[in-house]
C-alpha cells in the first residue's frame, strides 16, 4: 500500500511503478492538482526567468513582457495607440537588394501557387491563365455572354428593371411565390411519401445523410406534376447537385405533347429512378394530363414501344374506371412476391448433389418466374388492358422489324 501525495489516501500499485518514480498519486485528478500547485514558475523545467519590465518608447509607461517577445523585436510599445503614434510619418526606404529579394520570393512562391499576400503576381504566371480564358471565350461565346449579363451592374441609371432586363421572363417571381406559399402543406406531404417509399435512402448511392426529394420533371417546367409521387425520387445532397435541374438550371416552359385528345408528357429517366421494378410507369395529374416515365434504353425505338404500351394501357384503364392506385398497389405486391419466390428457388439450387436434372428444372422455373409480368397475372385488375397493350406493342414491333425476343431480353437485363 502507498499513500497518495495529494489526498493522503492509501492505494495499491505495482513495485515497478514505484521504482520508476511513479505510483505517487491515486488518480489523474490528484496528479493534476499537485502539478497545478508545484510545477509552475521557477519550478517548471522550461523556466526562463519570467517576464521582464520595459518602458514604452513613446509614453515611457512600464509594462512586462516575456523575454522571447523582446528578442523578436516586439514589446516596444505599451498599447496599439502608442504603436500607431510611432509609425506616423515614418519612411521605409527600399534598397535595390531588398527589391531583388522581394521579386525572388514572389517567383519562388508562384511555382507552387502560394502567393505572397499584398504583392502582384508575376506576368509569366498570369499570362497563360489569361490566354486560356480568352481561348474559352472564343470557343463558347454564348456562355460568357450570359455570364456577363448576369453580372451587369444594379445601377438604376442603366434601367435594367422588369422588361428592360435581359433575364425578364414575364414577372413570374411573384406568381411563383404565391403558388409556393399556397401549396406548402402539399409539398410537405409529397416529401413524406417520397421518403417513406424509398426507405429513407438515396436511390443512387444508398446514403442516409442529407436526403432531399428531387423532382424528376422540374416544377419550373410543369407545375401539374409537382405533387405526383411518381415524379419524386430521394437523393442525397451530393447526388442531387449532379442532376440537370438542380439550382434553377431548368427554367424553360415544357410544351406538352398532344396525343389524341389527351395532353401527355413523356420523360426518359434513369432506371433506378422508377418507383418500383418496371421499365414504364404512368400517372394522371389533377388537370387530366398523362405523365409517362420510360427507363433509358440503348435504342430509342425501344423507348417508343414502351411508351406506346403505357399510353394504350393508361387510356383503356382510365376509360373503364380502373384507378391507378389499385394498379400501383398490385404491381408493388406482385414484385415483392416474385422476389420472395426467386430467393426460395435459388436457395434450393445445389441441394441435390446427385440429381442434376432437379437443379436444371429449378433453373428453368427461375427463368419462367423472371419472365412473368404483373399484368398477365389472373388477379391483376388491369389484365385485359395490359394484354391488349402488349398485342399492340408486338404488332408495331413486327412492323418496325425488331426482334421481339431481343427486345424482351434487353428489358429484362435492366
Amino acid at each position: 500500500m502507498v499513500q497518495c501525495v495529494t489526498c493522503k489516501k492509501d492505494f495499491k500499485t505495482i513495485p515497478a511503478r514505484i521504482g520508476n518514480g511513479r505510483g505517487r498519486f491515486c488518480s489523474k485528478l490528484c496528479f493534476n492538482k499537485w502539478r497545478k500547485n508545484n510545477v509552475r514558475g521557477s519550478n517548471h523545467k522550461g523556466w526562463r526567468g519570467g517576464k521582464v519590465t520595459v518602458s514604452c518608447i513613446v509614453c515611457g509607461k512600464a509594462k512586462s513582457y516575456f523575454p522571447g517577445r523582446i528578442k523578436t523585436g516586439m514589446g516596444k510599445y505599451c498599447s496599439r495607440k502608442c504603436s500607431s503614434i510611432a509609425q506616423r510619418g515614418r519612411k521605409f526606404p527600399h534598397t535595390k537588394e531588398w527589391e531583388e529579394r522581394r521579386l525572388a520570393a514572389i517567383r519562388e512562391s508562384s511555382k507552387n501557387r502560394i502567393y505572397v499576400r499584398g504583392y502582384k503576381r508575376p506576368k509569366e504566371h498570369t499570362q497563360p491563365m489569361i490566354d486560356a480564358l480568352n481561348k474559352k471565350r472564343v470557343e463558347n461565346p454564348e456562355k460568357y455572354k450570359q455570364a456577363a449579363i448576369r453580372n451587369l451592374s444594379k445601377d438604376k441609371s442603366l434601367n435594367l428593371s422588369k422588361e428592360n432586363s435581359p433575364n425578364w421572363r414575364g414577372g413570374i417571381t411573384a406568381d411563383w411565390q404565391k403558388w409556393k406559399s399556397a401549396n406548402g402543406k402539399r409539398f410537405g406531404e409529397w416529401r413524406r411519401i417520397v421518403h417513406e417509399r424509398d426507405n429513407h435512402k438515396c436511390k443512387l448511392c444508398g446514403s442516409t445523410k442529407k436526403l432531399e426529394a428531387h423532382h424528376i420533371i422540374p416544377i419550373a417546367e410543369c407545375r401539374d406534376v409537382a405533387f405526383l409521387p411518381m415524379n419524386g425520387v430521394l437523393l442525397c445532397g451530393e447526388c442531387h447537385k449532379k442532376t440537370d435541374s438542380f439550382g434553377g438550371k431548368a427554367h424553360k416552359e415544357r410544351s406538352p405533347k398532344i396525343v389524341g385528345d389527351v395532353s401527355c408528357i413523356l420523360a426518359t429517366i434513369q432506371h433506378r429512378f422508377q418507383t418500383y421494378e418496371t421499365v414504364g410507369n404512368y400517372q394522371w395529374t389533377e388537370s387530366g394530363m398523362l405523365v409517362v416515365f420510360v427507363s433509358e434504353m440503348p435504342d430509342k425505338l425501344y423507348e417508343g414501344l414502351i411508351f406506346l404500351h403505357e399510353y394504350v394501357e393508361a387510356t383503356l384503364c382510365g376509360s373503364r374506371g380502373i384507378s391507378e392506385q389499385s394498379i400501383t398497389a398490385f404491381d408493388i405486391e406482385f414484385e415483392k412476391n416474385r422476389a420472395h419466390e426467386l430467393r426460395s428457388l435459388r436457395r434450393q439450387i445445389g441441394k441435390f448433389k446427385k440429381g442434376w436434372y432437379r437443379n436444371r428444372a429449378i433453373e428453368i422455373k427461375i427463368t419462367q418466374v423472371e419472365g412473368k409480368e404483373a399484368g398477365d397475372d389472373p388477379k391483376a385488375p388491369y389484365r385485359k388492358e395490359h394484354q391488349f397493350a402488349t398485342m399492340v406493342e408486338k404488332a408495331v414491333c413486327h412492323e418496325l422489324g425488331i426482334n421481339w425476343d431481343k427486345y424482351d431480353k434487353t428489358i429484362m437485363s435492366l
